[in-house]
Formats: C-alpha cells, structure tokens, sequence
C-alpha cells in the first residue's frame, strides 16, 4: 500500500505507523462524508470493511514494538533548578525535583538490601517540610500561598 510505504511522505520516511495509516484513512472518510458521500472505509452493515480491518491488523503485527521514553527528561529538571533567582523559584524548583523522585518510583531504580523493602512508599503532605530561613513553617502557614 502506497501509503503504508510513505510514498506520499518526506524521503526519510520509510514506513508508517498502522496508527499513521488509520488517521489518514479516517480524514479521507470525513472529506467524503462532509461532500454527502458514504464513508468508502464502511461495508453497507456500516462496519469497518473486513479487508482494511484485516489490513490494519496486519499492518499492526508487523509495526515495531513502541519504544517507551520518559514522560519528562531530566534535563527539564536540570533547567528547573537552574532558575531559582527568587524564593518562590527555589520552593518550586525542590518541590519539582521532590516530586519526581517520588514519582520515579526509586526503589525500582536504585539498588537496596534485600533486607529492605522494595516497596514504594505514597508520599503524603505530613512527608513534606516547608522552610523559611532554616525555620519550619506549619502546613496551614499564612505565608504559604493557598
């Protein structure tokens, strides 16, 4: 199929996605529904035609496994601590990292004792110290913003 082949794409296009293909497919679709035409992608019982259907299907199998990246780079961060020219800065920036490090789940990163729980721990606003000065503030602090 020409398309699949990204013959209608750039020169450093090889193959597209099956994904990639079905969005194109179901533009065209709509461009003939919008004229009053019937959708050419339907049989008359109104499902996807069993030849695309399969095609898709096989257009899927032979698609690479995708790969999995990280929701947000560390370099994001890096930049975040960066910037800290005022103190709201500087909260949001170890607030950030505190955040991500929880979220990375790091016991699943880092190595630990077998002795040691493996499990991740929910991290809880009592877990958070908020500071000022080098003094802790209370949770429900005025100078807190709410």
């Amino acid at each position: 199929m020409a398309l699949r082949e990204g013959r209608f794409s750039g020169s450093n296009v090889h193959s597209l996605a099956e994904s990639t293909v079905r969005n194109s497919l179901s533009f065209v679709a709509s461009t003939f529904r919008e004229h009053d035409r019937p959708n050419p992608t339907r049989d008359e019982d109104g499902e996807l035609s069993r030849l695309l259907s399969r095609q898709f299907r096989a257009f899927k199998n032979d698609d690479p496994n995708p790969i999995q990246q990280k929701a947000l780079p560390i370099g994001v961060l890096s930049e975040i601590a960066k910037r800290q020219t005022t103190e709201t800065e500087r909260a949001i920036s170890q607030l950030a990292i505190g955040a991500f490090f929880f979220a990375c789940r790091s016991c699943e990163y880092l190595k630990v004792p077998s002795a040691e729980k493996r499990r991740t721990d929910v991290l809880r606003l009592r877990n958070i110290r908020f500071l000022l000065n080098g003094r802790e503030l209370d949770h429900g602090n005025s100078r807190l913003e709410p």
